[in-house]
């Protein structure tokens, strides 16, 4: 699905359509929704699932698509869906990552100082 128009209105309807409204095209009166795309819905309730690293969820039954469940799916049109990142975790990751930068960079420096010394006493002989 392209980027939608720029100062048009979308709409996500029941049970999977995107729409565009208020568009001025020829033919196309004003106010009239104008559909853009349908979203691809799955049923995941009897599907094993994993979160890959980069917080995303797939499905481990291998690449691809998967069959549905038995269970029907729609999409709520104004509702907000809840985060699957959990804050907690993606900060103390973060700060992991820069306390292992800063003991990296650090061990870098002393390498660095050690091989000068190094080359200092070298000279001096």
């Amino acid at each position: 699905m392209g980027p939608s128009p720029s100062r048009q209105a979308l709409s996500f309807s029941s049970p999977s359509t995107v729409a565009c409204l208020r568009v001025t095209l020829p033919l196309v009166l004003m106010n009239q929704a104008v559909l853009l795309d349908q979203l691809l819905l799955r049923d995941a309730s009897e599907t094993p699932l994993r979160r890959r690293p980069d917080g995303l969820i797939r499905a481990t039954c291998g690449p691809g698509d998967f069959a549905t469940g038995p269970n029907p799916v729609s999409v709520t049109p104004e509702a907000l869906e809840g985060s699957n990142v959990n804050p907690v975790e993606v900060m103390t990751r973060l700060i992991d990552h820069s306390r292992s930068f800063e003991f990296q960079m650090k061990a870098i420096k002393e390498a660095r100082s050690i091989d000068e010394n190094g080359a200092s006493m070298m000279r001096a002989s």
